[in-house]
């Protein structure tokens, strides 16, 4: 017999420019805590896997809450216990989800973009019940469409990423001060056996200059600088191990530390990063695995699933939660630049100066992240920039 399908899908929104608005509820606070939870389990399952890495922990918690609305009985208990919040929570958090979609909503039409977008394919003789439907389409901006194939069961899915342009171009003859490097050293990790060295390969280098937040975290053992975006809500941290072959030593010492918390410790300085210039897509990561070893087993039996708040069919039940995200580093430059030279006075720029440098040019991680809240929107690694995942 086949069983009803769900289909939920996270496509790109846009994220502009500084919005005018009160300062983040707490609900939106509450959100960032529980997506941001996932960041360090989700690297530590998916590092191996992967040589380059880019997920999203808000694209995953996005689709762990959309569940949850759907859930009822012993599996809405299971999923509420495994992750550990409450009926009463949930009213707060799906406040703090329409935050942010709100934000990507109002700012879908600027040409940078970054987010995410939701969408729920059902089978056609499936009736979602009318509740469901205005959660999914007021809170989450789910875009609800009907399938006629003969899928079984219910799959989560969600696209999460950033696309930037370059912009401003009055501002171009900054470009004065930067040099593109078309073919620069990048050292890779490479392992024999017991022995480890490394591996030069040449491939396009970014110069990023200007007045950055930028430090060095001795817990991590890394270099951290924040870049800017056009889009002002989100920024790029990147984290620079020591050596070419400190990336997965920093993965497994992200649990002590918090990457906002991080950010916040970072001071202003003037600075002159160079990064490679990459562009890659993790298709289909499947977080299947990663949720029944959570716990959440009765979502995904189709004798025993309850998602009687979504539809009155007794036999839909959680098939597959997957995801595929997007990142490319060639987009922020120009703003980078535009946003860090005008703290220099002319004396300053006349003059040679001292400027501390760092240089992406070995294995590192990047997060995106949503500046007025500390949401990571996008967390990876870059291990070869000439590969794709």
């Amino acid at each position: 017999m086949g069983f009803p399908v769900f289909v939920l899908s996270l496509l790109f929104l846009s994220c502009g420019d500084a919005f005018g608005r009160e300062s983040a509820p707490n609900s939106a606070f509450e959100v960032m805590k529980f997506s941001n939870g996932f960041t360090v389990e989700l690297f530590q399952v998916l590092n191996e896997e992967h040589e380059n890495l880019v997920f999203s922990p808000f694209g995953f918690a996005s689709n762990i809450f959309m569940l949850l609305e759907g859930a009822s009985g012993e599996t809405a208990t299971q999923i509420q216990e495994t992750f550990q919040f409450n009926n009463e929570s949930l009213g707060k958090m799906r406040n703090g989800f329409a935050y942010y979609y709100d934000i990507f909503e109002a700012n879908k039409k600027d040409s940078e973009a970054a987010g995410s977008y939701n969408k729920i394919v059902v089978k056609k003789d499936v009736l979602l019940l009318p509740e469901y439907k205005d959660l999914m389409t007021m809170i989450y901006r789910a875009n609800i469409t009907e399938a006629s194939d003969n899928r079984t069961g219910l799959e989560l899915h969600s696209d999460v990423g950033i696309l930037s342009h370059w912009q401003d171009y009055e501002r171009l003859p900054v470009y004065v001060f930067l040099s593109h490097e078309t073919a620069a050293p990048f050292y890779l990790r490479t392992s024999s056996g017991s022995s480890t060295s490394r591996k030069e390969i040449l491939v396009p280098m970014i110069p990023q200059v200007g007045v950055f937040r930028n430090g060095y975290d001795e817990k991590l053992g890394c270099s951290a600088v924040e870049l800017l975006f056009e889009a002002k809500t989100v920024s790029l941290l990147l984290l620079i191990p020591d050596q070419p072959d400190g990336v997965h030593s920093v993965i497994e010492k992200l649990p002590r530390v918090s990457i906002p918390y991080l950010l916040e410790s970072l001071t202003e300085s003037e600075v002159e990063v160079s990064m490679p210039q990459v562009a890659f897509v993790n298709p289909m990561l499947d977080f299947t695995p990663f949720l029944k070893k959570k716990g959440i087993k009765k979502a995904f039996d189709p004798e025993t699933a309850d998602f009687s708040q979504a539809s009155s069919e007794r036999e839909l039940y959680l098939k597959s939660l997957t995801q595929s995200s997007y990142f490319t580093s060639s987009f922020s430059s120009i703003k980078s630049v535009a946003e860090g030279l005008p703290k220099l006075g002319p004396k300053e720029l006349r003059r040679k100066r001292n400027i501390n440098r760092l240089s992406a040019n070995h294995p590192f991680l990047f997060f995106v992240i949503f500046r007025e809240t500390g949401l990571i929107l996008l967390a990876g690694k870059v291990e070869s920039p000439t590969q794709t995942p």
